[in-house]
């Protein structure tokens, strides 16, 4: 009976600590072909928490007053390193589907009358 008891507090103790915290961690890198502003940025449950200012050359750390701040060592060096990586991928991606025309899509627009429409009258 001991026993019994003893694994139930366990294996209650073991579900308490393991009780997962779901959170959304996104980590962005982007670039184009006429790089003109790369982006590289850290987010967590869809707020921006640092992003590399490539044009100053530093990581800005984008958290509130109250939240506890933190460093980034090495964080721009890194961007930089997946800037070029990025560039590099993106340039064998053209190579291979030969630049390929970009797809005309007319637009589509549907207007709805707020009245009802008979077939052969004249509406005003």
């Amino acid at each position: 009976m001991n026993h019994s008891i003893f694994t139930a507090v366990l294996l209650g103790a073991i579900c308490v600590l393991f009780k997962a915290q779901a959170h959304i961690d996104i980590y962005l890198k982007a670039c184009q072909t006429n790089d003109t502003a790369p982006e590289d940025e850290e987010q967590l449950d869809g707020d921006e928490m640092l992003y590399s200012d490539f044009k100053n050359k530093k990581v800005v750390i984008t958290l509130p007053d109250f939240a506890q701040k933190f460093e980034a060592p090495g964080w721009y060096e890194h961007a930089l390193a997946n800037h070029v990586t990025c560039i590099n991928n993106l340039n064998v991606a053209v190579q291979v589907e030969k630049d390929p025309p970009e797809e005309i899509d007319p637009p589509q627009s549907t207007i709805y009358s707020r009245r009802k429409l008979s077939w052969g009258r004249v509406t005003a």
